[in-house]
């Protein structure tokens, strides 16, 4: 992996930045996002901007600022809207309820945010003890209930795989909010509990915790109050409270 200075891309690195029909005016409007933002430099491998990931809606690339390294997510320009401004806001509200990677800055088309590095839930719970198992599931439904009492729908978390991370410090990241929005009715908690207990990761969390059934009637509790005292009942139910 080289890195590789904003002013010395050559065209067809540049053009990458518009993924993945390599516009040239898209990738001009990408470009203007990355000066305004002051990234220096991008991580090049093999010819290609070095990606860190890729989905339906964004891709992103790994690059350096003056304050260190950071990830670059760009909209893909076939997305069906390629403004991140409306993600920028719910990304910015959800950091203030101590939830996310740290936002670093935002343009038209990209969102400069901290770099995570860490393991897909589904991957790690198969090599964590019972223990770290409680202690991180635990720390993933608080920041879940951070983003319900902030009005934040992540969106997503039914499909947890892809958007919690655990580090190597046992701290839970929940990425991308693409397809979060502020609603009255979040349902982040019962989200991620429905993930938890679906058919491919219930077998791994009895494993680690016991058979454990979330008692619905607590959780409708928690839907309809979002309180304290009705999310610590759910959490007891399952076993980890």
């Amino acid at each position: 992996m080289d890195w590789v200075e904003v002013e010395e891309l050559s065209e067809d690195l540049v053009l990458q930045l518009s993924y993945p029909r390599r516009i040239q005016e898209y990738a001009d409007g990408v470009l203007r996002d990355v000066y305004a933002l002051e990234v220096r430099k991008f991580a090049v491998d093999r010819g290609q901007l070095l990606l860190l990931g890729k989905g339906f809606r964004n891709v992103v690339f790994l690059v350096e600022t003056e304050r260190g390294r950071a990830a670059l997510k760009v909209r893909r320009d076939d997305a069906p809207s390629t403004s991140v401004g409306r993600e920028a806001v719910v990304h910015a509200a959800a950091n203030r309820a101590g939830v996310g990677p740290r936002l670093l800055g935002s343009g038209e088309h990209s969102l400069l945010m901290e770099v995570v590095v860490g393991t897909p839930l589904h991957r790690w719970l198969p090599e964590a003890s019972g223990e770290e198992v409680r202690t991180t599931i635990g720390k993933a439904l608080m920041q879940c209930r951070g983003l319900d009492l902030a009005g934040i729908d992540h969106g997503e978390l039914t499909r947890a795989h892809k958007h919690v991370l655990v580090t190597e410090e046992l701290e839970v990241k929940i990425i991308d909010f693409g397809a979060a929005r502020f609603t009255p009715r979040p349902g982040n908690v019962t989200s991620f509990l429905r993930y938890l207990y679906s058919r491919e990761v219930k077998p791994l969390l009895a494993e680690k915790l016991g058979d454990r059934e979330v008692d619905l009637q607590l959780l409708r509790e928690y839907k309809r109050t979002l309180s304290e005292e009705a999310f610590r009942a759910v959490l007891r139910s399952i076993g980890l409270a």
